[in-house]
Order: C-alpha cells, then sequence, then structure tokens
C-alpha cells in the first residue's frame, strides 16, 4: 500500500507543494533553481545528507511524478530505512 502524500516544505506556503512524504517520514524534495527556473529532485531525504541524490527535472509536473514512480519502486527498501530511523531515535 502506497502511503505517499505531498505537502509545502514551508508552513503557510502558497507555491507548489515541493515534500513527498511516505508514512510521514520525508523521501524526497522538489527544489526551483532561482537564477535559471529550473526544477531538480533530491532523493532519499529520509537518509544522511552524504546519501542524497540529485536529479534534473524537465519541469515541476515531470519531477513530482518522477519522484513518486521512484518512491513505489523502492518502497519497501525505503520503508526498512525509515524503520531504522525510527528505531535509531527510540534508542
Amino acid at each position: 500500500m502506497h502511503d505517499l502524500t505531498w505537502r509545502n516544505s514551508i508552513q503557510g506556503s502558497t507555491g507548489p507543494v515541493d515534500m513527498l512524504l511516505l508514512d510521514g517520514m520525508e523521501v524526497a524534495r522538489l527544489h526551483q533553481n532561482v537564477t535559471t527556473g529550473a526544477w531538480f529532485v533530491t532523493l532519499d531525504q529520509h537518509l544522511a545528507y552524504e546519501r542524497r541524490h540529485n536529479h534534473d527535472c524537465t519541469s515541476y509536473e515531470a519531477g513530482k511524478a518522477g519522484a513518486e514512480m521512484w518512491a513505489k519502486r523502492h518502497e519497501e527498501q525505503i520503508r526498512r530505512e525509515i524503520e531504522e530511523r525510527r528505531a535509531r531515535r527510540r534508542r
């Protein structure tokens, strides 16, 4: 079961949603380059900074769709990683 939701990373923002959550944990974020206006996505937001991956997007819509496809394709692994992170926090 996919528990994917989008929301704004900045509370009260009126811009497009940019944060993808799986089971309430951020797993991907869309960014727009302020100079060029180009979009890119950071995947593996739930992992340590050095394990995250950036990918260029052809548009906001393509980035959003691609992030969802990535999360669905890797859902089982992402859920394991989220649970491991939560278990470390409980210690």
